[in-house]
Parts: C-alpha cells; structure tokens; sequence
C-alpha cells in the first residue's frame, strides 16, 4: 500500500527546542555583529515570516518596532549558552 501511496513532498529536518520553551533572537551578547535566530520549537515555518521580519530589523537598524526581549538570547545565564 505504501509503494502505491501518493504524495506531494515530504520535509524532514533538524529542530530545536530551547530550555524554556520560547524561541531565541537577537545579537549575541558575546561575539558582535552575530545574529541568532533559533530555537522555534517545532514551529519554524509557522513562524518564519516574523522571525526573518525582526531579524532583518534588528540587523538593519538595531532594534524592531515590537519588543523581541521575551525571545531575546540574553535570557538565559552563561551555562545556557555554551
């Protein structure tokens, strides 16, 4: 039945889940002019459009219109980030 069975495409990857559940932005507290966008728990393409959106911003001009502190890398304290 499988062999037989139709389908569009199928996607498979890595994902990554965070110690708090939320996911992590921003400019790394420890290495300057690094940007992480990770951590969205299963839910990286529902939430891709936002996170490219905040991350250009952040980027561009150094902060977004919306505050990002809630999924901010900063946090988390120094063993979290290793």
């Amino acid at each position: 039945i499988l062999a037989e069975s139709e389908y569009e495409i199928l996607i498979t990857g890595a994902d990554s889940y965070t110690p708090d559940g939320r996911v992590i932005m921003n400019e790394s507290a420890e290495i300057d002019n690094y940007f992480v966008a990770s951590g969205t728990n299963g839910h990286g393409i529902a939430l891709a459009g936002g996170i490219g959106k905040y991350m250009a911003e952040l980027i561009h001009k150094g902060n977004t219109d919306f505050s990002t502190w809630p999924v901010d890398i900063r946090r988390f304290m120094r063993l979290h980030t290793n």
